[in-house]
């Protein structure tokens, strides 16, 4: 660890990083978006999203409910949780696959103050702006383009 650094702070940088790249690329929309990821990985593509306007969309699947779980960074429960960071994310569109932690009943009143309920809530599916993606891997072996998710 270096000093005032995490492991998941770093790899937040690399969201960022990421992002920014995608948006060089052509044929990419820049205002659609979105992050999605598993645990952990979801979350950090949540805070990129909070503090990059430019992400239109945010899906979690199995997010942790609280940064005692993880993400890991410094001092953080001094200040928010997770379902106070993900309320920050209001209005823009917010999915839970499959279901929203209980947890996160905070995040869905913020959202629904904003008028806008039904953008934070459970989905069984990808949503459509998910369809075709392509995914990349610095392994030749396991880049693959992938038609309805």
């Amino acid at each position: 660890m270096l000093v005032g650094l995490t492991v998941d702070s770093m790899r937040l940088a690399d969201v960022f990083v990421a992002l920014e790249v995608l948006r060089r690329q052509p044929g990419v929309d820049a205002q659609r978006i979105m992050t999605l990821g598993q645990g952990a990985s979801g979350v950090l593509g949540l805070y990129a999203a909070i503090l990059d306007p430019g992400v239109h969309q945010v899906m979690l699947v199995n997010p942790p409910t609280t940064h005692a779980d993880a993400p890991i960074f410094l001092n953080i429960l001094r200040h928010t949780d997770l379902p106070e960071a993900t309320a920050l994310l209001a209005p823009r569109h917010l999915s839970f696959f499959a279901r929203v932690p209980g947890a996160f009943d905070y995040t869905r009143h913020v959202y629904s103050l904003y008028g806008k309920p039904k953008i934070c809530s459970a989905q069984w599916t990808l949503p459509e702006s998910s369809k075709a993606a392509t995914i990349t891997s610095p392994r030749p072996d396991f880049n693959r383009q992938t038609e309805g998710g």
